[in-house]
């Protein structure tokens, strides 16, 4: 859906129609077929790593990241927006969650490219390309790593390195003090849904000064914030879209062939105008 269409007040709408701008430039994308070289995975006791043998492998990671994101994050934006569409942003919020962690995935992969580039190692992206493909959390607990479920796996990216990455790409290219942390902060707000929690019980229960104590009473309440409620859901959204999306064309903008890697930087141009500049000047 559409995020104009969120029943909301009339004072919202700027931060709906831009929410819609942006989903735009991604759903006029067309995905071409992928071919998928045979990999060699190499694992040891406690870590893992591809051997890139061809310039191919890592064009197919880097198109099958680019496309399963897109693709992800668009099905996923359709859920968070029905959810406040619907009033229920508890739900909302712990899919926004999710939505983050998609967005700090693709920025932290553009850092890692982008080192592999600098310092020409191919062991850089051999071990993310590892923990990307076939990461598994079963290798990530001591408790689960030897069971058969972990076979064949390795240990999956630290979601805290996503979270991380957002921080700094935020801090790079958009420096305002107000966004100093501003993922950290937005992440650790949205775990309280997450996870049991006492900020989250505003959605559960009534509480009401009594003599000498509190008397409760429990329900559901899908929107207790109303409609401000909606637009700090809405305007987490949009700043997870400003790093996620950025990151996305940035880390296209690259073509890699037999000899050597080019970047498209009107597809740089492009994603700072239509994404960057239309969130700073909203500001």
């Amino acid at each position: 859906m559409k995020a104009i269409e969120i029943n909301i007040e009339k004072q919202y709408d700027p931060i709906l129609s831009r929410i819609d701008h942006y989903r735009g430039l991604l759903s006029s994308l067309n995905f071409e077929t992928i071919f998928e070289p045979l990999q060699l995975f190499i694992m040891d006791i406690d870590d893992a790593k591809v051997k890139i043998t061809s310039i191919n492998d890592i064009i197919s990671w880097h198109k099958e990241l680019s496309y399963s994101f897109v693709t992800k994050i668009n099905n996923i934006e359709n859920q968070i927006l029905y959810l406040i569409d619907k009033e229920d942003i508890y739900s909302a919020s712990i899919l926004l969650r999710h939505h983050m962690e998609q967005c700090g995935y693709i920025t932290l992969a553009l850092e890692k490219f982008l080192e592999f580039i600098k310092e020409d190692s191919l062991e850089i992206l051999e071990k993310f390309i590892a923990k990307t493909s076939f990461g598994s959390p079963f290798s990530n607990n001591k408790k689960t790593k030897n069971l058969i479920e972990a076979f064949s796996t390795t240990k999956t990216p630290n979601i805290v390195s996503f979270i991380n990455a957002l921080d700094r790409f935020i801090e790079k290219n958009y420096a305002a003090s107000n966004n100093k942390f501003i993922f950290s902060k937005n992440y650790s707000m949205l775990n309280h849904f997450a996870h049991p929690s006492s900020l989250s019980s505003v959605f559960f229960v009534d509480s009401k000064a009594v003599e000498n104590g509190h008397e409760l009473k429990f329900r559901y309440k899908q929107n207790a914030m109303g409609d401000f409620g909606k637009y700090n859901t809405l305007r987490l959204l949009e700043q997870n879209i400003l790093a996620g999306y950025s990151s996305y064309f940035i880390f296209t903008s690259f073509e890699l062939f037999e000899d050597k890697i080019v970047q498209d930087m009107e597809k740089v141009k492009f994603c700072w105008d239509n994404i960057i500049n239309v969130y700073k000047n909203a500001e």
